[in-house]
């Protein structure tokens, strides 16, 4: 069906076959043949995000978000004052980086950022190292990525998760769902 769909393309419009796709905005794709299974992760990217801030040479680490922190809007004694300390952190560069890493190839880390993005108007230092801590996951992890099988489906399945009031701040839950 691929090949007759080309050959009609090919009579109507000028155009090249380059073969498969390995690269596209900034992903890298290996299509297994046999498998039918379809990979797409963002190595290089991953390690320019890592370079731009300057964790190209940290520790990875297990985990993307330390299990015992709670992050609240003001980490430290007496407040935190953003304009004078905070200033010349890159915390909402670092945090536009990562989110467009999560929205095309790595949704193992949309939850950290949801939390992480409760505190983009009222940072501290503590919340950048949160941010840093991600970063060093992503070090160890920047060959993950999305992986589409081609098998038969076996119906609806549906996944629901919860914490119980995760917010320091404000006491609430957050739930999400995937299907």
């Amino acid at each position: 069906m691929l090949q007759t769909t080309k050959k009609e393309l090919c009579s109507r419009f000028e155009m090249t076959d380059l073969g498969r796709l390995k690269y596209f905005l900034g992903m890298e794709i290996d299509q297994d043949v046999t498998s039918g299974n379809v990979s797409i992760c963002q190595t290089k990217f991953a390690a320019d995000i890592l370079e731009k801030f300057s964790m190209e040479n940290s520790n990875p680490v297990e985990t993307p978000q330390d299990r015992g922190l709670k992050l609240i809007k003001n980490m430290f004694e007496g407040g935190c004052n953003h304009e004078t300390l905070m200033a010349h952190i890159p915390y909402l560069n670092a945090f536009g980086c990562l989110m467009y890493l999560i929205i095309e190839t790595r949704p193992d880390l949309a939850a950290v950022a949801g939390v992480l993005s409760q505190f983009d108007l009222n940072l501290c230092p503590t919340h950048w190292q949160a941010l840093k801590r991600v970063f060093r996951y992503v070090q160890g992890t920047k060959t993950h990525g999305i992986m589409f099988q081609a098998k038969d489906p076996k119906g609806i399945e549906g996944y629901s998760d919860a914490d119980w009031a995760g917010n320091m701040d404000t006491r609430r839950s957050t739930s999400g769902y995937a299907s």
